[in-house]
């Protein structure tokens, strides 16, 4: 069905299943079209299942590999930036805008990007004010941090650490209802 490895290596399609079908049911309710920025775009089969699972969507692929953009679908955006770049949280906005005529605040935002903790901490700190009251920010593949991982790279069991910490002390992190965390898969949810 879907040829992207969070599905076909890591197990993830159920959850995404249920996110995808909460922002479905939000965005009908509400009469606007959804909004998907996922970090890390690699091969692009990530943005296809995102298409698929939310056909009116605006889907926006982030990379720090110009090759990525000729791996995106056909209906896709493309930014190419790294995943810390100061003025990503601009030109997300920008191609938001662009597509919706207007600003529109995010669903669902997706960080499979490096899997180097401090880089995904400063990814959720700079881009969490982007994601829309109910909205979702999932950071996958942090279990690398456990010491039995083969890419074993404690910053991102690390990083979970410190957003729990981090969104009771900092503004721009604050507004989290909730922190599932499933297998590779940090799933916050925005109150």
């Amino acid at each position: 069905m879907f040829r992207t490895d969070k599905v076909t290596e890591h197990g993830y399609l159920p959850a995404y299943l249920a996110i995808t079908a909460g922002v479905a049911y939000h965005n009908g309710a509400v009469g606007r079209r959804p909004v998907v920025v996922e970090l890390g775009v690699r091969d692009g089969a990530s943005l296809e299942m995102w298409q698929t699972l939310l056909p009116d969507a605006v889907v926006i692929g982030v990379d720090n590999s110009l090759a990525c953009e000729n791996a995106c679908p056909r209906g896709t955006r493309f930014i190419h930036a790294d995943q810390d770049d100061q003025d990503l949280e601009d030109r997300i906005v920008a191609v938001i805008a662009d597509e919706l005529g207007a600003f529109s605040h995010v669903d669902l935002l997706v960080d499979d990007a490096s899997h180097d903790g401090n880089l995904t901490f400063i990814s959720m700190q700079n881009l969490w004010p982007l994601v829309r009251p109910g909205g979702f920010y999932v950071i996958e593949d942090w279990y690398v941090g456990f010491g039995t991982h083969p890419d074993y790279d404690s910053s991102m069991l690390d990083t979970i650490h410190r957003t729990m910490e981090a969104f009771m002390h900092k503004p721009n992190l604050s507004g989290i209802e909730s922190l599932e965390l499933r297998y590779g898969m940090a799933i916050y949810t925005k109150a």
